[in-house]
């Protein structure tokens, strides 16, 4: 039965009535909004259809109404001069999202005030440059016009007469029609193809104009406007392709809902808007939060200032802490005070600058004196007699030689000092700005080919070892009469030899003791070979039981006692020993003989505090503190004596650290050697955290297997080892 044969009651529905024998949906419109919306109730056509169908479509559209009503109070609320008709109909805002093109695009008369109004909509946009916004508040902005329009949906015809070019489509062709020949569906998705389309004709930055000026945002028009992002090239700003995509995909949000509500499903539509409202309400409860955060900290009362010490004498505590906490010793502390003293006599010569005074015109100041500063002033002759405070003003001036002055890498140990002192500063509320030590920010340079290192070739293995230069290296020169000098030094024997097979560091190597010389099994099991205060072992019959239980004989590079030194945490590593050390040249039988020196020096209570080190007569000098600085000194001068200068090419260094790139060479070239091994082996990061964190490197076995015994038969015929046998430091061997 349909509904126009039979008029309806009130008691059926109270929204219906009847016109001119057809049905009608009728809405008295509240009387405080009968002005802003430019009439007294409204009315549309609900069409022909049965009774059931008709109250259903009635209500829809009432609680649409009531939507509205809601709407346009709140949107009362935000306008000073009250509401148009023209503002709530989309025609000069757009607030449903779909007006005409040739809207004129006029400031948003939105009064600022102090509170949070509804929809995303907040006072605190007002007046912003749009390129402070977030991205947080920039999709607020779209989230706004969202809600507005789905809210505003099921009451005003979609307004896309200038995309179609047809007349505003009525209520009834966004309803659900079965049976009809184009469905609305059809139309949504045809309105979505054509937003798609519309972004390269600037419709959707004609939208960001529109919404942008509701907010009363400050944008730049050379930038951020519908005319740059139309330019060729665009010119349109980041933050304005934002603010065009949030809106972009705000409307694909709203054809997604409409499409499902045209068919009859309002669960998209209903959940859209839900999720919009609590995104809404959390950003309100967080500026509640953030504003509530103000007032408190408005009334609590001002701190007292911590009174700020002068500049030395915080330095004198920052190094005071850092000795403390152990993270420097003595020689590293006059180092760092000597770079102190610079910064010191830059920025503060009269000794009385506060340390909260410290500003970047000062570290700026000290920058520019090291980027003209001497190097080696105190050793030059013609800068050592220069008072400083005169040497100074030439650096600043720039008038040192460029030839004559401290290279990149030497201001970057000047800076980092100054930078982690600020940084203490400001942890100790002695500086509230420690971000000004980015002025002391110094680009590392690259590494030149003159500081490169290059390995060892075959050649130059032959030279380093022969004998009749290695042995005669350690001895002294009596009546031109070359005799073997008895109290000579053994570093200069076995440093070399340790670092040809393992690739060592020369202070990983100066600094090793009897207890780093162990057995490590499979299953990383270790023990030592030497302990003070036992017995003796019998060196060959160890070596048998360890090569029974599938043992490996290995130096332990690591910093357990006080006076050893890592370059870092990868550095700690097992090292096999080649069987030309073991077998042919009997190391272990120099470690015992060092062995018993060092128990005997322990039972007569005379042991010093590294007794039991290998190499005793190596001792740590004052200016580096490493225990081998004079060896490489030593070493340095023996290479070249033999004729090992530079590189091949002459364009990199061969010095003591070359034995490290000489393994490295060496395994590069084999095929069957894997990078994870090699790297364990010269104790490198391996740059993955499964390896450099989680794993414990390659098995002692594993990296004897497969590089310490197929490198020591590369080595091997180059070795004249029956010469090298006849150094005293080697004495018998094992077999």
């Amino acid at each position: 039965m349909l509904v126009s044969a039979s008029r309806p009651s009130s008691a059926h529905s109270p929204y219906l009535s009847r016109h001119r024998n057809s049905l009608i949906f009728r809405i008295r419109i509240p009387a405080d909004l009968q002005t802003c919306l430019g009439k007294t109730e409204y009315r549309r056509s609900i069409g022909r259809c049965y009774a059931a169908e008709a109250k259903r479509r009635a209500f829809r559209l009432a609680a649409a109404a009531f939507e509205v009503f809601s709407f346009a109070r709140q949107a009362l609320e935000r306008r000073a001069g009250g509401l148009t008709h023209d503002a709530i109909s989309g025609n000069e805002y757009g607030l449903m999202g779909y007006t005409p093109i040739n809207i004129s695009q006029r400031k948003s008369p939105v009064t600022q005030d102090n509170s949070s109004s509804s929809n995303g909509y907040t006072s605190e946009f007002q007046g912003r440059a749009l390129s402070s916004l977030t991205d947080e508040e920039i999709r607020a902005i779209a989230d706004t016009w969202l809600l507005a329009a789905l809210k505003g949906s099921d009451l005003f015809a979609l307004q896309t007469a200038h995309i179609r070019n047809q007349a505003t489509p009525t209520i009834k062709d966004l309803e659900y029609r079965a049976g009809a020949d184009a469905t609305t569906a059809a139309n949504l998705k045809n309105i979505y193809l054509s937003d798609l389309k519309a972004r390269s004709v600037g419709r959707m930055a004609q939208e960001a104009d529109k919404q942008l000026a509701v907010h009363g945002i400050d944008c730049d028009p050379e930038t951020e406007s519908c005319k740059a992002f139309q330019h060729t090239p665009p010119q349109a700003s980041p933050a304005y392709l934002k603010t065009c995509q949030e809106l972009l995909k705000a409307q694909v949000t709203f054809y997604e809902a409409a499409e499902q509500t045209a068919q009859g499903e309002y669960a998209a539509h209903d959940t859209a808007i839900e999720a919009l409202e609590r995104r809404q309400e959390a950003r309100k409860e967080k500026r509640r939060d953030k504003s509530q955060q103000r007032r408190e900290n408005a009334s609590k009362p001002t701190p007292a200032v911590k009174p700020s010490p002068k500049l030395s004498e915080a330095i004198i505590q920052y190094l005071d802490q850092r000795t403390r906490e152990k993270k420097r010793d003595d020689l590293s502390r006059r180092r760092t005070e000597s770079k102190f003293a610079l910064f010191q006599a830059v920025i503060d010569p009269e000794d009385a600058l506060p340390v909260n005074m410290i500003g970047a015109q000062h570290l700026q100041a000290y920058r520019k004196v090291l980027f003209g500063f001497p190097a080696n002033r105190r050793k030059k002759r013609q800068y050592r007699d220069i008072p400083l405070p005169l040497l100074l003003e030439e650096a600043e001036a720039g008038r040192i030689p460029e030839e004559d002055r401290i290279d990149r890498q030497t201001i970057i140990t000047y800076c980092q000092p100054v930078i982690a002192f600020l940084k203490w500063a400001g942890t100790n509320e002695y500086h509230f700005n420690s971000a000004i030590a980015n002025n002391l920010n110094v680009e590392k340079p690259e590494r030149t080919e003159e500081e490169e290192r290059d390995p060892y070739t075959a050649e130059d293995i032959r030279k380093l070892f022969t004998p009749a230069s290695f042995l005669t290296a350690g001895m002294r020169q009596a009546a031109k009469i070359m005799v073997p000098d008895s109290g000579g030094k053994a570093s200069r024997y076995w440093v070399p030899l340790l670092g040809l097979f393992t690739g060592a560091r020369l202070e990983e190597l100066s600094q090793l003791h009897l207890d780093d010389i162990v057995l490590v099994d499979k299953k990383r099991n270790r023990r030592r070979l030497f302990t003070l205060g036992q017995p003796m072992p019998d060196v060959r019959a160890v070596l048998d039981e360890a090569k029974q239980a599938e043992e490996t004989p290995c130096i332990f590079i690591n910093d357990s006692k006080g006076y050893q030194r890592l370059k870092n945490k990868p550095s700690r590593r097992y090292v096999p020993l080649s069987s030309i050390l073991v077998d042919d040249l009997n190391f272990l039988g120099y470690v015992a003989r060092i062995f018993q020196e060092a128990d005997e020096a322990q039972r007569r209570n005379y042991a010093p505090e590294d007794n039991g080190r290998l190499f005793p007569e190596l001792k740590k000098t004052a200016s580096s503190n490493k225990y081998g600085h004079k060896l490489s000194h030593w070493y340095g001068q023996y290479r070249e004596r033999v004729g090992i200068v530079s590189g091949e090419y002459g364009e990199g260094k061969k010095v003591f650290h070359s034995f490290r790139h000489t393994i490295s060479d060496w395994c590069m070239q084999q095929q069957d050697i894997q990078e994870t091994a090699a790297i364990s082996y010269l104790g490198h990061k391996q740059g993955s955290i499964t390896f450099d964190i989680y794993a414990k490197g390659t098995l002692p076995h594993v990296l004897y297997s497969s590089i310490t015994a197929p490198f020591s038969e590369y080595v091997r015929p180059l070795l004249d080892i029956d010469g090298l046998k006849q150094s005293v430091w080697a004495g018998k061997t094992l077999n």
